[in-house]
């Protein structure tokens, strides 16, 4: 396990080895963090990885999250059907819980957030022994899958991932509702 590999999955999602994950230790790069390393997680203390997949990835289609889309300070080029977690309010009125999974190709139209090529690469895959959501750079959340494939939630029942058409939905009707803001008088930006 651990070993570079070819990517023959229909959904393509990983972190970029570049990609900073928060850990214990500081953040660290993903492609540096090891099967037993403990990783930061939205909802619950430090949890070990329990397993490490890396994928060489030939210019794979992608979505540029541009710096301060998602709270990111800088630029970061995501996969497309990777889970990004949003605290929405839309969410919660749609789907009962205002966290929601959302492939990072639903996301593209919002915030400046756009399709893009990514360089060829090395793609990390982080598994834990329940799905978690961690902490990839200061401000972005993302989910990566888990040995149980359920969410860990302190307070109440596990969100599973949003599908395609969830998420698009979502993001229509949060798309519009910020655009309704910003036409009213006197209105700011929202980020």
């Amino acid at each position: 396990m651990g070993q570079p590999s070819g990517s023959t999955d229909e959904r393509i999602e990983g972190l970029s080895a570049g990609l900073p994950i928060a850990t214990p230790l500081g953040w660290r790069a993903a492609g540096q963090v090891r099967e037993g390393d403990a990783v930061w997680c939205l909802d619950a203390p430090p949890q070990p990885v329990v397993g490490v997949r890396r994928h060489l990835m030939r210019a794979p289609q992608a979505v540029l999250v541009p710096a301060l889309a998602l709270g990111n300070p800088d630029p970061v080029v995501l996969l497309p059907d990777q889970p990004v977690a949003l605290d929405l309010d839309q969410a919660a009125e749609l789907y009962g819980d205002p966290v929601a999974l959302i492939p990072a190709r639903a996301l593209v139209g919002w915030r400046g957030i756009r399709r893009c090529r990514a360089q060829a690469g090395l793609v990390i895959r982080l598994r834990f022994a329940r799905r978690q959501v961690i902490y990839a750079g200061p401000g972005l959340l993302l989910a990566c899958a888990g040995e149980a494939g359920l969410l860990v939630c302190a307070e109440g029942p596990p969100a599973p991932p949003l599908t395609a058409g969830q998420a698009r939905h979502l993001m229509a009707c949060v798309m519009a509702e910020e655009i309704g803001a910003a036409l009213r008088p006197g209105a700011q930006a929202a980020f």
